[in-house]
């Protein structure tokens, strides 16, 4: 029998229904509704977003599920819910409603005609319609009731749009799409869509230009869907013009992506336009908004903080923060997380990155904005290195560049605590500043952007980032008629080339910067040359040389009070005075190096001292302490992730593990210590290794393999000239042939290690020309 109700009779009979409404006008509402577009055939990949949506819309049998897909324009939301609403047809037999809300356009439709859409597509007709918003939701409401029903919003604007549409009954679902996340919208969760993963988007270009052309230029479509930002809308756009144009090669339309100024003008095909979709989000800003978007785009950094903003747009911190996050509301930007200093950081898309640029371009000049971000990386970065060390006199000049920061920001507290891993963090920024100051022709920007750089670089081995940087900054001070960063910025070049194992070009360096240094009067840029020049003659093994340019330098640090140039000399003349035989006198200056590098809490000067005492303590046959000496600097290179500092001090445990006669030990030591001076091309510290390697293979009796590695090892040392190193292997050479039963070729090693010895004036040299024992 059919159920009676007040004011508007409803009949039930099977799956159709009457309605009477007060004007006795009867309509029929029929109960398979089906709206939904057509699904893709060439849909890809989506699988796992398909599924937790899947389970989350599957929920709806005693409530009401909200679903809220929100991404950046061309991501594949629409294409997303429509698949899946096509999925989920037989979870929801009564009906699919399906409405583009156009939300991202000028225009967005108002809930109101929406709902009169809705209520037509059951049926309702004309003056049955109600006139207001809220009598048309109740009554769609009502429509709903009892029945299981999925609603597609797509392209919504904002909550209040959808309010006034959302199913309201259980069994009744809500599938959303926003460009916008959606957290005021009661009951719903959200679903951030990514991009395709690298695989997804070569499987659509493939179902979109065919397998074959695809897999004869892999290459060629692995650098396309790159170009393509791995988007969808975009990659489908590529496909699409390939499929249009069969004669074409994919290295042809390679080539039209990779001019990043037109990339957009080619990423359009019939009414698919990657500049169009961006657009709608563009034109939904305030005109605040889009000024921050803009100037973004001056950005080369990969991600950023907002502190970038604010320079950008001279605000402060505070404003810039709310701006860069609302653009990350409306996936404009896409937020990271917090980095190592506790700052949020934000990155574009990369073609989102190229639309912010095309606006900027459309907008004139923002050289003004672009200075003051340059200079924001110039200010935080002088205070880094300063705090990271700040008893140095690296920068007594005021500087020629103009600096700046936010009025709100406090930078010793972003900095302070952490100031290397503030470097690590912003390193990419500040190396992307560096040229970009030097293609502005802003010469004093360029060179002083790259001078703190410096030992960030060194502690973690970035060689080539270092020398890339500071060759575009040598040639900026010198265009700047600059003689002062001119010369920091050769005795930065000296350190590169010395840790590379160019000693050739150190030196060169220093005498360049230490004539300039002369022609100036300058104490600090001579101190900073003599002990370049020093360290390159410990390298070389030549002690002599080298103590006597660091006692030139030690008292010309100490007449500038530069204490962090003091205590580094008192380290450098201990490891010049060991090798000479002079122990008290070397222990002695690592003691006092070590006490003013814990005053200073410098980690990196503390190391390099317990290394000097360390070595002081092996020497004298005390191999425990000096490998407990050794574990300190072990746990201080890995503290600071630097893979080399932590090979030298696996190479100097390993040498104490065979002074104790723990062969095994100290194997695994340089075995471990090996691949990063290979990977990092340090050459000194791959002859260290190798030779190590060789010296516990011969207390193994693997004399064969002892002799091949020591002679590696005695090659590598030549290479690098390095004639302290050639010496001890040649002696560890005489000592494994004598164990195998050959004392002459033992004393030919011998001699020539003496010969060595005498080169550099070590004491050795005594010990090595006494004739072997039993010969």
């Amino acid at each position: 029998m059919p159920e009676m109700h007040a004011g508007r009779d409803l009949y039930v009979a099977g799956r159709d229904l009457i309605i009477h409404q007060h004007l006795d006008q009867p309509f029929t509402i029929t109960a398979g509704l089906y709206q939904l577009p057509a699904d893709l055939a060439d849909f890809t990949g989506r699988e796992e977003a398909l599924e937790t949506l899947r389970s989350w819309l599957a929920g709806a049998e005693d409530t009401v599920v909200l679903s809220a897909i929100s991404g950046m324009g061309g991501v594949g939301k629409t294409t997303l819910a429509i698949r899946l609403a096509h999925r989920l047809r037989d979870l929801f037999p009564d009906g699919q409603l399906y409405v583009n809300l156009r939300g991202a356009e000028a225009e967005s439709l108002d809930p109101s005609e929406v709902l009169a859409g809705f209520l037509r597509a059951f049926g309702v007709q004309g003056p049955a319609i109600p006139p207001g918003t809220a009598e048309r939701a109740a009554f769609y409401r009502g429509l709903l009731d009892g029945r299981r029903v999925l609603v597609v919003l797509d392209n919504a604007a904002s909550a209040a749009q959808l309010r006034p549409l959302l199913p309201g009954m259980p069994g009744c679902a809500a599938l959303i799409t926003s460009r916008q996340r959606l957290p005021t919208l009661e009951g719903a969760r959200g679903f951030d869509l990514d991009v395709l993963t690298h695989e997804a988007a070569l499987e659509l270009l493939r179902k979109i230009v065919g397998p074959v052309r695809v897999d004869a230029e892999a290459e060629a479509a692995e650098r396309l869907v790159r170009l393509c930002g791995h988007l969808p809308l975009a990659v489908r756009i590529t496909g699409a013009r390939l499929a249009v144009r069969p004669h074409w090669r994919l290295a042809r339309m390679l080539i039209r992506l990779e001019n990043e100024h037109h990339r957009l003008e080619e990423l359009k095909v019939g009414d698919l336009s990657v500049r169009a979709s961006f657009s709608l989000s563009y034109a939904a800003l305030t005109e605040e908004e889009q000024s921050a978007f803009r100037l973004l785009g001056l950005v080369r950094a990969p991600d950023f903080a907002p502190w970038v903003l604010a320079a950008a747009l001279d605000s402060d911190l505070a404003v810039a923060e709310e701006l860069i996050e609302r653009l990350a509301d409306v996936q404009l930007l896409e937020a990271v997380g917090e980095d190592a200093v506790g700052q949020l950081r934000f990155r574009f898309h990369d073609l989102l990155r190229s639309f912010a640029q095309e606006r900027l371009r459309d907008h004139g000049s923002a050289d003004e904005a672009m200075e003051r971000v340059l200079g924001g990386y110039l200010a935080l970065s002088k205070r880094a290195l300063h705090l990271m060390s700040p008893n140095s006199k690296r920068d007594a000049l005021a500087p020629r560049a103009r600096l700046w920061l936010p009025r709100d920001l406090d930078a010793d507290l972003l900095v302070g605590p952490r100031p290397m891993d503030w470097f690590v963090t912003e390193e990419a920024g500040i190396v992307a500043a560096v040229g970009q100051a030097y293609e502005h022709r802003l010469w004093d920007l360029t060179w002083e952007l790259a001078d703190p750089l410096h030992y960030h670089f060194r502690v973690l081995a970035r060689w080539a980032e270092w020398v890339a940087t500071h060759e575009l900054a040598l040639e900026a001070a010198r265009l700047a008629g600059n003689r002062r960063g001119e010369a920091c910025i050769l005795r930065n070049l000296g350190n590169v080339y010395r840790d590379q194992g160019r000693p050739a070009r150190a030196i060169a360096c220093y005498e360049a910067g230490l004539a300039i240094a002369t022609d100036l009067d300058s104490t600090l840029l001579s101190a900073f040359m003599l002990n370049g020049m020093g360290e390159v003659c410990l390298d070389r093994g030549r002690m002599v040389e080298a103590a006597a340019y660091f006692e030139r330098a030690l008292p010309a640090w100490a007449g500038i009070d530069d204490l962090t140039g003091v205590a580094y000399t008192h380290t450098h003349l201990a490891m010049s005075y060991l090798q000479l035989g002079r122990l008290d006198e070397a222990l002695a200056q690592a003691e006092r190096s070590l006490v003013m590098q814990r005053e200073f809490h410098d980690r990196s000067g503390e190391s390099y001292a317990l290394t000097a005492i360390g070595d002081v303590q092996r020497v004298r046959g005390r191999a425990e302490a000096a490998a407990g000496l050794y574990g300190q600097v072990l746990e201080i290179a890995r503290e600071q992730g630097a893979k080399l500092s932590e090979s030298d001090a696996l190479i100097r445990l390993g040498w104490a593990h065979r002074d104790r006669g723990e062969v095994g030990e100290a194997e695994a030591a340089f075995a471990r210590a090996l691949p990063p001076y290979i990977e990092y091309g340090h050459r000194r510290g791959e002859a260290e290794a190798t030779a190590g390697l060789g010296a516990v293979a011969a207390d193994a009796g693997r004399f064969a393999e002892a002799v091949t590695r020591l002679d590696q090892a005695l090659r590598i040392a030549a290479e690098a000239d390095d004639a302290l190193a050639q010496a001890r292997i040649l002696t560890l050479l005489g000592d494994t042939w004598a164990e195998a039963g050959d004392t002459g070729v033992a004393a030919e090693h011998r001699r020539l290690a003496a010969d060595r010895f005498h080169e550099v004036g070590s004491p050795r040299e005594a010990e090595l020309r006494k004739p072997i024992s039993g010969n």
